[in-house]
């Protein structure tokens, strides 16, 4: 009995040590937030901050987001960042997420109101996770919408809108 008690001790220690190394490999999950643009426009110059993570699953295969990229997901978030005077700021990864290497783009669109003010197109090509640093910011006027759209492949496969105040 004191063998397999001793035994049971060892192999639920080496479980323990293991998860732990595990979690310790693994890091915190980051992710672009209200901080994101509190240091990029001022604190009292946002006027919204909209986070959000984008996982296609295994049908598009395309994700944005923000580090680490786990299971197929981010599990941080991007942001898209509205500012008192009209500018609006984009911050977050886009990931191609496949096995076998493959193209992705997100193409972004600003707008003022129902007029497209300016476009913004990033591509990455690789796989397992590959990404690529999406950051732009736009100015001159007020920008009321965002637009994101993902593509692997040259199929859109999502479309994101994002609104001033969110």
């Amino acid at each position: 009995m004191v063998r397999t008690t001793s035994a049971m001790v060892r192999s639920v220690t080496a479980m323990v040590a293991a998860v732990g190394s595990l979690v310790c490999l693994a890091g915190p999950a980051e992710a672009f937030d209200s901080g994101t643009c509190n240091s990029l426009f001022g604190a009292a110059n946002v006027v919204s901050a909209c986070t959000f993570k984008i996982d296609t699953g295994a049908v598009g295969k395309v994700d944005f987001g923000d580090h680490l990229h786990l299971w197929g997901a981010p599990q941080g978030t991007a942001v898209v960042c509205f500012a008192l005077s009209g500018a609006v700021a984009v911050k977050g990864y886009l990931y191609a997420d496949s096995s076998d290497p493959t193209w992705v783009q997100a193409e972004i669109t600003y707008f003022r109101g129902d007029v497209v003010g300016a476009t913004s197109q990033h591509q990455v090509t690789g796989n397992n996770a590959a990404s690529t640093l999406v950051n732009t910011l736009k100015s001159g006027g007020v920008f009321t919408r965002v637009r994101l759209r993902l593509f692997r492949q040259n199929t859109r496969v999502h479309t994101k809108a994002l609104t001033r105040g969110c």
